[in-house]
């Protein structure tokens, strides 16, 4: 590999390795009593080291780390860091440790049930059966309530075979007291990782040329508290005769006040050359020969820090091959004041030179820590422009906005590449103030012959930008101005390229074009290298399940939702991205009336589904979540799903969503049969207007609810039965290509037709709105227009055999009156309680395990039952085999005389 980064490589994590190996430190004290706790007969899962800096956290971790191997375990370390709150460099570091644990990539499907945000590293970690061991270094670096909140799953589920060691300098937000409690965890604090007095003097004698009497060694002790990093300054300072003669002395100080005075004890005892590269290489945060050589202006450094390291001089080998070090944080400080108060000037040349250093060997967020330290702003906005095309591309939006806060706004002012960028970077956090800030500078930049070459890039931006803020015939204006280009050599480049794809893609969906959808789509594909894992291929994933639920094809859809979910989950991205994807999720789920995993995914992504970006996401994922409480009879938290999503819509200036809201309570209203209060309702929700689309657009959210289906239903509910009529054919003179709203209409005609008195032709309409569902598995949206919907579906399973319609629409029917029936037990109606749900078997089983045997009572194999569950196949073998236990059951026809006995086989 080049010396630069290669932009492929793309994740910032992946140019640091030495945070994923073990500190070595030479002479450690061994810790025996700390190694018989953790290692014991009732040893916890769950370890954690907490202490000030300078009680030995790592060198313990480093000995647990070393005894885990040696009993057979495979262990990861992961040192971190304040750059480790993105997400997407987290879970950088998590995939490739847990590569090294055994997990590897899970299998096709395996994650397909996730339901939890530790799930994906949980299903890698459980597919190992070695013993393993992770350990996580200065813990309390992390501070983003997603990654904290994946850490406390994590912690709860972790696998049998999985230790996990934390070292933290303070009390990390894990639950780790209901842990502690059940036994799960062991807490160790400053008190309980301070030196033993035996272990002070095994120290001591372990040292070479230093002899110290059993009161010298009792002394430091009592100096020190046991304090390890004292206790080390003592030794290091001992080899100058006037620190053992001041022993009595030191007794003034306190232990902080005496790691001060041993420090600059052990400085001035190193000859000049060693105390001088001491001073100058304080500021480095990793050090390696070349660089050291570089800033010091040396010869020898690799010589010189490997007499260190065996020294004990505070410095720690970060890999086997003793190439990368670092020093102690507490003595690395007391350096660099020294530094600082001896030399101010030398300080700004060392910045300097470790930033151009670093850059040229392609570590830029080093040489942006180097640059900004040394007020170096204008080299700072240069690499953070080379940078940010990086981290922009694969969706680190919380690392650029990071750094461009610490730049001054005049050196992002010069660069309008670094200000497309920084834009890009506040769209999806909806910094709107910034936002305007950047396009501002963008505007002002010009060149002599025209537009500088950002213009492509700021219509871009601006098409998304227009989304948005809900303006959608403004960005689908910026969005047919631009012509695709497939000259993006860069990972900016192809970011924008696929951003483009699926502007486009989203424009050919609400005109209704599927066709030219799929080619945007397969072309922003090609531009996302990594697939459903790259930010923009979330997007795509979106955009490509919505064009197949349009058209009808739910269980297409679902798995397109469901495998950008899962790759959204193993970035532990809980905004943005995994919002529409969540949204969308839980859509297609609704539909297929699995309201189980509706609510696993609201539980898992509720927060995070009020982030979208796009504001059609929003209804798109809200209205079914709702949908499936009020289902279950949970009208208070129906109605807050539908508040909480308004509220954030009226704020964010969504209006045309906010009225979305406002046709699923008219809807609601209707069902309840108040038909004044939902006339109130319409009247509000047809208040106001938005930006004006010609009459062929839908967006995406309007074919679930809107004023479409809400007008026909209030004209059926006053009997105004004509003008219901004229807008059943208005709406069915559109396209025709979007079947989800074709069996919408459908459904609304039937119910139509019978208002009229019209039973045969009624039951025609819904036969052929089954047989339309029937491949693709929509049951909700016959359920979703009440009681007089399902006596539809009931009535054509009561037809004499020879009146009945195909196999196909029969079929579906009885899977659609089962639904409505499982709705009814849920809301506690004793119509719908079957005699099958009262048997002490079927009461053993979960709501999930119930689905998989009713499907299973029917003879159906395990790629149908997974098909028809929206799980995989191996999910399907895993609740089999608790079926199996739970029921006292060995084979499958076993399983068929039960199922026969408790009448599933007939219920289907």
């Amino acid at each position: 590999m080049s010396t630069r980064r290669k932009q492929a490589d793309a994740a910032p994590a992946s140019a640091d390795p030495h945070k994923l190996s073990v500190p070595r430190t030479a002479g450690a004290v061994p810790r025996a009593a700390i190694l018989q706790r953790v290692f014991g007969r009732h040893a916890a899962r769950i370890v954690v080291l907490q202490a000030p800096a300078g009680h030995g956290k790592t060198t313990t971790l480093a000995q647990i780390e070393n005894r885990c191997r040696a009993e057979g375990a495979r262990t990861g370390w992961i040192s971190l860091d304040e750059g480790d709150n993105d997400s997407h460099r987290f879970s950088a570091h998590l995939r490739r440790v847990s590569a090294r644990l055994g997990g590897g990539e899970p299998g096709a499907g395996a994650d397909e049930a996730a339901h939890y945000r530790s799930d994906w590293l949980i299903a890698r970690l459980a597919r190992g059966q070695q013993p393993a061991a992770l350990f996580f270094d200065d813990f309390q670096s992390l501070t983003d309530a997603a990654i904290l909140a994946f850490c406390r799953d994590f912690l709860v589920r972790a696998p049998a075979n999985l230790r996990i060691f934390i070292g933290a300098r303070t009390l990390p937000e894990l639950g780790l007291a209901r842990l502690v409690v059940g036994g799960h965890a062991l807490l160790l604090r400053a008190d309980e990782l301070r030196f033993s007095q035996e272990e002070v003097a095994h120290f001591f004698r372990a040292a070479p040329g230093i002899a110290l009497s059993a009161d010298e060694v009792n002394a430091i002790f009592r100096r020190t508290e046991g304090w390890a990093a004292a206790v080390q300054l003592f030794r290091l300072s001992l080899e100058r005769p006037s620190t053992h003669e001041a022993l009595q002395p030191l007794d003034r100080f306190t232990p902080r006040e005496l790691a001060d005075y041993l420090a600059d004890a052990v400085l001035s005892a190193q000859p000049e050359p060693r105390r001088s590269f001491l001073l100058e290489t304080s500021l480095l945060r990793r050090l390696t020969a070349p660089l050291c050589e570089e800033v010091a202006g040396c010869a020898g450094a690799q010589a010189t820090m490997v007499a260190m390291q065996r020294g004990g001089l505070f410095l720690r080998a970060l890999d086997a091959e003793l190439r990368w070090f670092r020093y102690h944080p507490l003595f690395s400080s007391f350096l660099a004041d020294q530094l600082r108060q001896a030399d101010p000037a030398r300080v700004a040349q060392i910045h300097r030179r470790a930033a151009r250093w670093l850059r040229r060997h392609g570590d830029l967020e080093e040489a942006l820590h180097h640059a900004v330290a040394c007020s170096d702003f204008e080299f700072a906005a240069d690499v953070l422009d080379e940078w940010s095309s990086e981290l922009v591309a694969d969706g680190h939006m919380s690392t650029v906005e990071r750094w461009l806060e610490l730049l001054p706004p005049e050196t992002v002012e010069r660069r309008p590449e670094l200000a497309l960028k920084a834009a890009w970077a506040m769209v999806f956090p909806r910094r709107r103030k910034n936002l305007e800030r950047y396009f501002a500078l963008l505007q002002r930049h010009e060149a002599p012959a025209g537009p500088l070459a950002t213009t492509a890039g700021q219509d871009i931006l601006l098409s998304v930008t227009s989304l948005s803020v809900d303006d959608i015939p403004q960005a689908l204006a910026h969005i047919e101005r631009l012509q695709p280009s497939d000259a993006a050599g860069t990972a900016f480049g192809r970011f924008e390229q696929a951003a483009l794809s699926n502007a486009q893609a989203y424009r050919a969906i609400i005109t209704g074009a599927f066709d030219e959808a799929a080619r945007h789509l397969v072309r922003a594909k090609a531009f996302n290298p990594r697939a459903d894992t790259s930010f923009a291929g979330g997007y795509t994933a979106c955009f490509e399940g919505i064009g197949l639920m349009l058209q009808g094809r739910l269980a297409l859809a679902h798995a397109c939702f469901e495998r950008g979910l899962d790759s959204q989950r193993a970035v532990l991205d809980k905004t943005f991205v995994s919002a529409a994807l969540a949204s969308c999720a839980a859509w297609s789920l609704y539909e297929a009336n699995a309201l189980d995993a509706v609510d696993a995914i609201f539980e898992e992504f509720g927060e995070a589904m009020l982030e979208c970006i796009l504001p059609d996401f929003l209804p798109l994922g809200h209205i079914p979540v709702a949908r499936a409480a009020f289902a279950r009879g949970r009208e208070d938290a129906g109605n807050q799903v539908l508040e909480r999503a308004e509220r954030i819509a009226i704020g964010r200036g969504w209006p045309r969503i906010a009225r979305l809201f406002d046709w699923e309570r008219t809807r609601l209203a209707l069902l309840g049969g108040s038909l004044a209060h939902a006339r109130k309702l319409a009247v509000r929700a047809c208040a106001g207007h938005g930006p004006a689309m010609p009459q062929a657009w839908t967006p995406v959210s309007e074919d679930i609810e809107s004023a479409r289906f809400g007008e026909i239903r209030l004209a059926m509910a006053a009997g105004r039965l004509d003008a219901a009529a004229r807008l059943l054919d208005a709406q069915r003179s559109a396209d025709s290509r979007r079947l989800y709203r074709q069996l919408r209409l459908d459904v609304l005609q039937a119910l139509l037709l019978e208002r009229r008195g019209l039973r045969v032709p009624a039951l025609r309409r819904m036969a052929r709105a089954l047989e339309l569902a029937a491949p693709h598995g929509h049951i909700r949206v016959f359920l979703d227009e009440g009681p007089a919907a399902l006596a539809l579906v009931r009535a054509l399973l009561q037809q004499e055999p020879e009146a009945r319609r195909p196999d196909a629409a029969l079929l579906h029917a009885q899977r659609v009156a089962g639904g409505g029936e499982t709705v009814a037990r849920s809301t506690g109606s004793a119509a719908g309680i079957a005699a099958a749900a009262e048997s002490p078997e079927l009461q053993a089983l979960t709501e999930r395990e119930k689905e998989i045997f009713r499907l299973l009572s029917l003879r159906l194999g395990n790629r149908e039952i997974a098909e028809r569950s929206y799980v995989s196949e191996n999910t399907v073998k895993f609740h089999l085999k608790n079926i199996f236990a739970k029921l006292g059951i060995e084979t499958r026809q076993q399983a068929y005389a039960v199922g026969h006995r408790l009448g599933l086989a007939d219920r289907s």
